[in-house]
């Protein structure tokens, strides 16, 4: 399914040299919503001088705190530092067009803050360029993490040196992780136990719901050793993700954050 909203912008948009080049990609989102901001001189011309790959979509990180209100729209944004300044205020118009179920408190719809993630899709349009939003997810923001040990020999990991599973807890309204199971295999119980450990000490920014921080479930991948198991993971997380959440639900909802997937290194 795929909404279009059009939205006419008659001046150019500055900052522009940040622009970063980002080989294409398939665009995967279950749902796109686009923005297109017309008469915008400076960015057509940009793009069009870009190399032959200029007619395929790039990507440009999309995260920040929203302010959505008791009907599921967003009011405010305070963009992460990775969004560049000059997608600022399209971005926020792209985010406006987009219906959010709204955060419940007890049977009522209210409103909340919640952290944003997802990507920014440009996509050149003739004389005009369309911004599309992929893959939008809402949940708690992330303070600090860093990524699990890999076991090792040290912990008798001697049949498997790679491992992928998923994570799922609670972010508690104090920000840590509580009530972690994992998808991991009786084979995995090492490669698990090192993600228990390692979310002890992760520490969350919960949402929060007419002002007040509340628990939030969130679903994490967790990769070790060799790449290649990401799309079974995505797969898996359709069921072992699935959660009842109080907070905001974007259309675009995923089950797992894939933002923040983790890779640990075999040593």
């Amino acid at each position: 399914m795929q909404m279009l909203v059009q939205a006419r912008s008659t001046r150019p948009i500055a900052g522009l040299t940040g622009l970063r080049q980002h080989a294409p990609k398939p665009i995967h989102a279950v749902q796109t919503m686009r923005s297109t901001i017309r008469h915008a001189p400076t960015l057509v011309a940009l793009l069009l001088a870009c190399s032959a790959q200029a007619a395929e979509p790039r990507r440009e990180p999309l995260e920040g705190w929203a302010d959505i209100d008791a009907e599921g729209r967003v009011q405010a944004v305070q963009w992460g530092k990775r969004v560049p300044l000059w997608l600022h205020g399209p971005g926020l118009q792209a985010l406006r067009a987009m219906e959010f179920t709204a955060a419940r408190d007890g049977d009522l719809a209210a409103a909340s803050r919640t952290w944003l993630s997802g990507s920014f899709v440009l996509t050149p349009e003739g004389e005009d360029f369309a911004i599309g939003l992929e893959k939008v997810s809402a949940g708690p923001g992330v303070i600090r993490l860093r990524p699990p040990r890999h076991p090792g020999p040290a912990a008798g990991v001697l049949t498997s040196r790679s491992a992928a599973f998923l994570a799922r807890f609670e972010v508690g309204p104090d920000g840590r992780a509580l009530a972690v199971e994992t998808s991991a295999s009786a084979r995995e119980r090492a490669f698990a136990a090192a993600v228990q450990d390692v979310l002890a000490e992760w520490q969350f920014q919960p949402e929060q719901i007419g002002g007040v921080a509340v628990a939030s479930p969130m679903c994490i991948p967790f990769v070790f050793g060799e790449r290649g198991s990401e799309e079974a993971l995505r797969r898996e997380a359709e069921g072992f993700c699935r959660s009842d959440r109080r907070g905001p639900v974007a259309p675009t909802q995923q089950p797992a954050w894939h933002t923040i997937g983790i890779h640990a290194r075999a040593p």
